[in-house]
């Protein structure tokens, strides 16, 4: 091997890799792309169903403040993150400990977004 190609494949291996899955291959592209594929399968019934509730005539604070769609949000990215976690593209070694972490950044997203919105209106 040539020290051209031993410099190439350093710099197309430091290319292939993210922070969140690591190396990145076809695997790792597929699943990922499937996963979002049930996030916005998720958000887009969910979305038809709130749209739909909105239409009807009721006095339901929640859906009024725009929390609903909130948590499409939260729940779609759940749902598009555990399936990574199933097939193991991100936090490969402790499930538990991925899902607190996942959770946790959620929460901690919710709290910030709460707080700018009482913050700013």
């Amino acid at each position: 091997m040539h020290k051209s190609e031993s410099t190439n494949l350093n710099k197309r291996s430091k290319h292939d890799k993210a922070l969140l899955y690591g190396r990145v291959d076809e695997r790792t592209k597929q699943i990922v792309n499937q996963g979002d594929a049930y996030m916005g399968r998720f958000a887009l019934f969910a979305i038809l169903i709130a749209v739909m509730v909105r239409g009807l005539p009721h006095n339901i604070g929640f859906i009024h403040d725009n929390w609903d769609l909130m948590g499409i949000v939260i729940i779609g990215s759940f749902i598009s993150t555990a399936y990574q976690i199933k097939y193991k593209v991100i936090f490969n070694e402790n499930r538990l400990k991925s899902f607190g972490f996942i959770v946790g950044m959620m929460g901690l997203c919710a709290i910030i977004a709460f707080i700018a919105v009482h913050q700013f209106l």
